[in-house]
């Protein structure tokens, strides 16, 4: 997860400090790993990928995010398709890491987070 949010940080680099374009972030970003195995969650079978990336943040400036470190950009998904993409209400029903979900945020970081602290938490 760390490292799906760095690779988004590092293509906003290359492209005018804006984030991936959420409908295809995944192709955007790929650049930056040697396969598609950064793309999987662990906790997810059958091949499928695990992740979205937050419409709210598609093809935003870095500037524009007030809060990086409390501003939510990638999530465990229950769409588990290549480019998945949405609101924070993809997340899993039933938590899928010790009682959380993996949350990655706009700032590179990454963290395992309940659902009492993901409501304290800013959704830009």
């Amino acid at each position: 997860m760390k490292n799906l949010c760095l690779a988004s940080i590092m293509y906003a680099g290359d492209n005018n400090d804006r984030l991936p374009d959420s409908r295809i972030w995944m192709d955007q970003t790929s650049a930056y790993f040697n396969n598609k195995g950064n793309y999987r969650c662990p906790a997810v079978a059958n091949g499928q990928y695990g992740y979205a990336f937050l419409d709210k943040l598609s093809r935003l400036g870095q500037d524009k995010i007030a809060s990086p470190s409390d501003t939510l950009m990638v999530i465990d998904s229950k769409d588990t398709r290549w480019n998945a993409h949405g609101d924070i209400s993809l997340l899993p029903d039933l938590p899928r890491h010790s009682n959380g979900n993996m949350i990655g945020f706009a700032d590179g970081h990454a963290d395992r987070i309940n659902d009492f602290k993901l409501k304290h938490l800013r959704r830009q």
